[in-house]
């Protein structure tokens, strides 16, 4: 295991991940990505600078889905999981909206 892979196991690197991800609103800062839960996808906290590394202020890190992580290092972002593994901010608002629209359909169905 290499240093750098030590170091993101580490209390202060644990402890600076997870204020990002509390002052992010658990989603990432570019696209607006949403962890599902028990997803084995996560958000990642990204180095704007390794100026710092090892006593990271708040403004050296954004916290990003795995496609725009890996965007901001200039690959391309990974073949998309199986269906139903990733939620978009505007795929879960539709699936609330069709959601409420079928209960509300069921409910005038049974009472008519």
């Amino acid at each position: 295991m290499t240093w750098y892979e030590r170091y993101l196991r580490s209390d202060w690197w644990l402890h600076r991940r997870r204020e990002a991800l509390f002052r992010a609103g658990q989603k990432c800062e570019r696209c607006g990505w949403i962890e599902p839960p028990r997803s084995r996808l996560r958000l990642e906290v990204h180095h704007l600078t390794y100026v710092r590394l090892g006593r990271e202020w708040p403004d050296d890190l954004v916290v990003l889905c795995p496609d725009c992580h890996a965007t901001a290092h200039g690959l391309p972002p990974e073949p998309t999981p199986v269906a139903g593994s990733w939620y978009r901010v505007g795929d879960v608002l539709q699936n609330v909206v069709a959601g409420i629209e079928r209960r509300h359909r069921l409910s005038l169905e049974r009472s008519a």
